[in-house]
């Protein structure tokens, strides 16, 4: 395997190339970007790459279009809103995603958002640590319990299924929006809605596990954001943008929504100017939702065999164009 070219599209951590690169098969060629496919560097290897593993990186028409010989790209992660698709339906690119590890990391992720908020485990650090306070009263009134609340799901696939179960198991009551009809009939707490208004009105927590995509983009306004109320928490670990970030600026300054946990933003990494980022009612994690190093290592021996498994002509699993 000598004659194959891959090239690894990641962010410049030495520990996370390591443990993909040490997974690769022995022979072949690695070119590893640092941090962004317009690196002079890496932009002149891209006519040479038969396979491309891409993980928080954002590819666009005029990287792939100078990738002349590329067969194949393989995503870390789950979602393809960062890569020109049609490009790639076009020139034939085998497209595939891997989701090991991820579903029940981002859904404990949205889990531990969830209670952050509702412990308000952010405050009572800042109090007890940097104000010296041993204060064992006075925050109480704002700390609540996750069961017997009502929580809402939007998007129902592995991470909204498994976010669900969570919930459930806690107590909570979900209530459920997705677009087919679900068969929920085994869950003594869990129930579809047949709308995304009846969600957030019937809510006091909700979290979006949906993809971006031309629909959810900016589906989340001010009008969902408001009926959740001024003790009603939002939590995202989908992506930014499905958010209207203007709007939810906006209600959380005027105290119509109560709090924001959020793992992602429209436009990451922030400007430092972003006004979100000076709200006390909001929590901002940096899209680590997807875990830590001991899911990458799970998720290096799938992305490797999953190039193999291409190398050799056989179909690829979790292939998505």
């Amino acid at each position: 395997m000598t004659d194959v070219v891959i090239g690894m599209l990641f962010p410049p951590e030495p520990g996370i190339v390591g443990i993909f690169r040490d997974a690769l098969p022995k022979g072949w060629s690695v070119v590893v970007s640092n941090g962004n496919a317009d690196t002079p560097d890496f932009a002149e290897q891209l006519p040479r790459l038969d396979y491309l593993l891409v993980y928080g990186n954002r590819l666009e028409r005029r990287h792939l279009e100078r990738a002349t010989r590329l067969r194949m790209i393989q995503k870390v992660g789950i979602g393809v809103d960062d890569l020109d698709v049609d490009f790639c339906r076009e020139r034939g690119i085998v497209v595939a995603v891997c989701a090991v590890g991820a579903v029940e990391a981002v859904a404990e992720h949205a889990l531990t958002l969830a209670l952050t908020a509702l412990k308000r485990i952010v405050d009572l650090d800042d109090s007890t640590r940097r104000n010296r306070e041993w204060d064992r009263w006075r925050l109480r009134g704002g700390i609540r319990q996750l069961a017997g609340s009502t929580v809402g799901v939007v998007g129902y696939g592995s991470i909204g299924r498994t976010t669900t179960a969570l919930m459930e198991s806690l107590g909570a009551h979900v209530l459920v929006y997705a677009r087919r009809p679900l068969d929920l009939s085994q869950s003594r707490r869990v129930r579809q809605c047949d709308s995304l208004e009846q969600l957030f009105e019937e809510a006091s927590i909700v979290t979006l596990h949906v993809p971006l995509t031309a629909e959810t983009r900016g589906m989340v306004g001010e009008d969902l954001l408001v009926r959740l109320g001024p003790q009603g928490i939002l939590v995202n670990t989908a992506r930014g943008a499905v958010v209207n970030e203007d709007d939810l600026l906006m209600v959380l300054s005027d105290g119509r929504l109560g709090f924001a946990a959020l793992d992602v933003l429209a436009s990451e990494p922030p400007s430092p100017d972003n006004a979100l980022l000076f709200l006390p009612n909001l929590l901002l994690t940096p899209h680590v939702g997807g875990g830590g190093f001991d899911i990458l290592r799970r998720k290096a021996l799938f992305v490797t065999d999953n190039l193999q498994t291409h190398q050799a002509g056989r179909p690829v699993e979790a292939q998505a164009i």
